[in-house]
């Protein structure tokens, strides 16, 4: 546990801050469920341990479905609980302030697995990951995001995960928002149709692209409405300039409805399951990636 004084300083010599961050707020704890105590006391410790992976989603060419992207999410491989979807432990990242730490471990971790796995192919895919609030007003995050991905000739995007306020008066995320644009890295409206995203807060952002969220897409071929709705989407994105991604592609009939509306890229279980590294070397031996290019100023 977190208790022990030998690892306690282990994980602060090598993550400083987090275990004096994690006392800060052990007095949260009281209101979590028993397991949730266990796992906050327990998630200082995934960051040293290296238990904090990410796995990997493919995207794809709606009309030509090859790989042209690729998601990175994030997954706690818990050593009593097994694997852990991020529904079980954002919340509690979040409370413990150590949301941020968690995007910034994802991010680290995929650019060690995908820097080898690509290094000798010349078709590099775009790469996505799930920012929160906590990592965007961070004001290091885009000199650390621009050393990390300095390499990565492809696009490098940034999935606004949660509702930024961008309406309050506050400078702090449409700044940040705007370095990271300058310093050539792409910005996604994640879950839009889900009430979590507006068209007033895709004209604020001005992101690169606009991804439908799955509750919409799921229904498409059996509700009418989801397809008016999905191709109004499609319609405004392109009305805007923007590329349009839709996730929770599970048929063959969604792919081919979403194509001939107009969708850009596809992501879903009818494609790709959200993969280890191991996984997605062998699925890509399979794939042909076409290449995204990546502006200068993020080079």
């Amino acid at each position: 546990g977190v208790g022990d004084v030998g690892h306690g300083k282990l994980v602060e010599a090598q993550h400083p801050g987090l275990v004096d961050q994690l006392a800060r707020h052990r007095r949260h704890r009281r209101h979590l469920a028993p397991r949730d105590r266990r796992l906050a006391d327990d998630l200082v410790e995934a960051f040293a341990g290296r238990e904090l992976v990410p796995f990997y989603q493919t995207q794809h060419d709606a009309r030509t479905h090859a790989v042209t992207g690729i998601e990175v999410l994030a997954r706690w491989q818990h050593p009593e609980f097994g694997l852990l979807p991020p529904a079980l432990f954002f919340p509690i990242a979040h409370q413990l302030g150590l949301d941020g730490d968690l995007d910034l471990a994802i991010m680290t971790r995929a650019a060690e697995d995908l820097g080898p796995l690509f290094a000798k192919t010349g078709a590099l895919p775009r790469l996505a990951f799930n920012v929160t609030s906590s990592t965007l007003i961070d004001p290091d995050f885009p000199e650390f995001a621009q050393h990390l991905f300095k390499r990565w000739q492809a696009p490098v995007a940034f999935e606004i995960l949660e509702s930024v306020s961008l309406e309050d008066g506050d400078d702090t995320i449409p700044f940040a928002l705007d370095t990271l644009r300058e310093l050539g890295f792409e910005l996604d409206i994640d879950d839009f149709g889900s009430g979590h995203a507006s068209i007033k807060s895709v004209m604020q952002v001005r992101p690169h692209a606009l991804k439908i969220d799955r509750s919409i897409i799921l229904p498409l071929g059996e509700d009418p409405a989801a397809e008016g709705l999905v191709a109004a989407t499609i319609t405004m994105g392109q009305s805007l300039g923007l590329q349009v991604i839709a996730e929770g592609v599970e048929t063959a009939q969604h792919a081919h409805r979403l194509a001939a509306l107009g969708c850009d890229t596809v992501q879903g279980y009818h494609f790709s399951k959200p993969m280890p590294l191991k996984d997605l070397k062998t699925y890509l031996n399979g794939d042909a990636i076409t290449p995204g290019t990546r502006s200068a100023a993020a080079s």
